[in-house]
C-alpha cells in the first residue's frame, strides 16, 4: 500500500494549513501574556483584536469543521463564504483534492480485497472495479497517482491472467467430461477428437497427471475405433495379403499388449493369432504354387517305374510338406495304382447265374424259380426268362449243390475290386499290400479249380500280375515314400 501513502501526503498542505492556524492563534496568546514595550503591547493588541474578530467572523465555519470526521471526508458547509484573507479560505479550495485522495484510496483498498482462488465472479467484480479505478485516476488531478496508477494497471494484468487461466482450467474440465463420456458412448472417434484438441490448446491448464490421463484416455478411444475398423477392413480385404496387411497394421500400431485392459489384450492376442494364421495360410500357399509346378513337371517326365515315381513324389513332398501338396500327390498315386491296378472286366452279362450240380457241372444261364416241383427253370437269353417263347427243362432243387447265383469269375472278381478299392485308398499299410496279393493268388487258385469243370467259364481272368505287383512293392523301400504323402496322423 506504499502507492496509497503516496497519493494521500500529497494533500498533506491542506492539513498544514489548518494545523498552522491554530499554532499561530496560540502564539498571538502567548505573546499577549509576555512582557514587552508599550509600542509592542499597542501593536500585539491590534493583532490580537483583529485575530479575535477574524475568529469571531469565522465562527460558524469552525464549529462545523470541529463537528466534522475529517477521515470521512464529508462536504464542509460555509467555507465558501469565508473572507480571501481566512485560513479556512483555502482550506475549502484544497478540500476537495482531500476528499478525493481518500475516496481514490478506498476504492483502491475494496478492489484490493483478497477473493479464492477459483471464485470466477468475483475476480470478475475485481477486476471491473479496478477499470474503473484506472479510468478514474486517468482523470484524477491529484498530485502522485502515476504509481498509483502503475499498481492497479499491473492488479489488472494479474486479474486477467488469473480469470483466464481459470476459464482455460474450466474449459479443460468441460472437454474431459465430455471426452469420456463419448467413450462411455462407444464414440470413439469423438472422443479421440476432443482429446487431441484439448492436448493442443489447453495442455498450459492441466496438471502433469491430469495430462497423461487424457493421453491414456486418447490411446483407448484410438484403440476402440480401430478396432471398430479392424472387422470391416478384413471382410473387406479379398486377398490374404490384404488380410495380412491389415492385422499386420493394427498389430504394428499396439506392439505393447501390457499397457491395455485385458478388453484389449484379447483382441490383440486374437488378432497376433490371425495373423500368423494367414501369414501361414500365405507361407503355405507360395509353397504349393511351387509344388504344383514341381507336380507338373512330373507328370511332364513321369518315370515308367512305379517306385521311381514314389520317389520323385516323396521328394516333392519332403520338401514342401503342405497339406495341398500332398493330397495332389496322394490323388496322383492313387491314379497310378489304379493303372497298375486296373478293374476286372468280364465279358458276361452281369445278370447271368450258374449254379453247381451234385455231378460237379456247372450249368449257366437265366434261372426262374418255379414251386411244383420246387427247381428252378433255365433260359438262354435274359429275355426269354421274363418272357418264355418256348417250354424248357426244369432242374431240381435236390439237384444242385446251391441255388443258383453270381458266376465264380463275378464273385472273384467282386472280392479283388473290394482289396483293390480298399488297397488305393489307403496304400501305406504294409497288410493291405500283402492281403491283395494273398487274395490274388487265391482267386487264380479258385478260377482254375473251377475251370476244370464241365460246363464252366473259360473267359480269361488272372490276377497274377496285381499279386506279384504287390509282392514287389512289399519287396521295395516304396513305404519310406508313401509315409511322407500318408503321415502316421494323415486320415485315409
Amino acid at each position: 500500500m506504499k502507492s496509497i501513502l503516496v497519493l494521500t501526503l500529497g494533500c498533506v498542505p491542506l492539513a498544514a494549513l489548518t494545523v498552522w492556524s491554530f499554532v499561530e492563534l496560540a502564539s498571538v496568546e502567548h505573546d499577549l501574556t509576555g512582557p514587552g514595550t508599550a509600542e509592542d503591547l499597542q501593536a500585539q493588541a491590534e493583532a490580537a483584536e483583529q485575530f479575535r474578530a477574524q475568529v469571531r467572523a469565522e465562527q460558524e465555519p469552525l464549529a462545523e469543521l470541529a463537528k466534522a470526521d475529517l477521515l470521512a471526508a464529508p462536504p464542509l458547509e460555509g467555507l465558501a463564504e469565508a473572507p480571501d484573507a481566512s485560513h479556512l479560505k483555502q482550506l475549502g479550495q484544497e478540500w476537495p483534492r482531500w476528499v478525493e485522495a481518500l475516496r481514490t484510496s478506498q476504492a483502491l483498498v475494496d478492489a484490493d480485497r483478497p477473493t479464492a482462488v477459483g471464485d470466477l465472479e468475483a475476480l470478475k467484480k475485481a477486476t471491473t472495479q479496478m477499470e474503473e479505478l484506472k479510468a478514474a485516476l486517468g482523470g484524477s488531478s491529484l498530485q502522485g497517482t502515476d504509481p498509483v496508477l502503475k499498481v492497479v494497471r499491473a492488479r489488472i494484468d494479474r486479474l486477467k491472467r488469473r480469470i483466464a487461466k481459470i476459464e482455460q482450467e474450466q474449459d479443460a474440465a468441460g472437454r474431459i467430461a465430455g471426452a469420456r463420456a463419448a467413450f462411455h458412448a462407444t464414440q470413439y472417434a469423438q472422443c479421440v477428437k476432443i482429446c487431441d484438441g484439448l492436448l493442443a490448446e489447453r495442455a498450459q491448464a492441466v496438471d502433469a497427471r491430469t495430462a497423461e490421463n487424457v493421453r491414456i484416455l486418447r490411446q483407448r478411444a484410438q484403440f476402440w475405433d480401430d478396432a471398430g475398423r479392424l472387422a470391416s477392413d478384413l471382410e473387406t480385404a479379398g486377398t490374404l495379403p490384404a488380410r495380412r496387411n491389415v492385422l499386420q497394421g493394427f498389430v504394428d500400431k499396439y506392439p505393447d499388449r501390457h499397457v491395455h485392459m485385458d478388453s484389449e489384450r484379447k483382441i490383440l492376442d486374437r488378432c497376433r493369432r490371425d495373423l500368423a494364421d494367414t501369414v501361414a495360410k500365405i507361407e503355405s500357399a507360395e509353397k504349393d504354387r511351387a509344388a504344383a509346378e514341381s507336380i507338373d513337371r512330373l507328370r511332364a517326365d513321369l518315370p515308367a517305374d512305379f517306385s521311381d515315381r514314389l520317389k520323385r513324389a516323396g521328394q516333392i513332398a519332403d520338401r514342401y510338406g503342405t497339406e495341398t501338396c500332398r493330397a495332389t500327390l496322394r490323388a496322383e498315386v492313387r491314379r497310378w495304382l489304379a493303372e497298375r491296378l486296373p478293374e476286372k472286366r468280364l465279358q458276361e452279362s452281369p445278370r447271368l447265374q450258374e449254379a453247381e450240380t451234385s455231378r460237379r457241372e456247372i450249368v449257366r444261364g437265366y434261372f426262374t424259380a418255379v414251386n411244383s416241383p420246387r427247381g428252378y427253370k433255365r433260359y438262354p437269353t435274359y429275355e426269354q426268362s421274363i418272357r418264355p417263347v418256348s417250354e424248357v427243362g426244369t432242374y431240381l432243387a435236390s439237384q444242385l449243390l446251391a441255388a443258383p447265383g453270381a458266376t465264380v469269375p463275378r464273385r472273384c472278381v467282386a472280392r479283388y475290386e473290394t482289396a483293390r478299392a480298399a488297397l488305393i485308398d489307403n496304400p501305406r499299410p504294409k497288410h493291405a499290400w500283402r492281403q491283395l496279393a494273398e487274395l490274388c493268388d487265391q482267386l487264380d487258385e479258385e478260377l482254375e479249380a473251377y475251370r476244370k469243370k464241365p460246363g464252366s467259364s473259360q473267359e480269361k481272368l488272372s490276377f497274377s500280375a496285381e499279386a506279384q505287383f504287390a509282392r514287389d512293392r512289399l519287396a521295395s523301400a516304396d513305404w519310406e515314400h508313401l509315409e511322407k504323402l500318408w503321415p502316421p496322423s494323415t486320415k485315409p
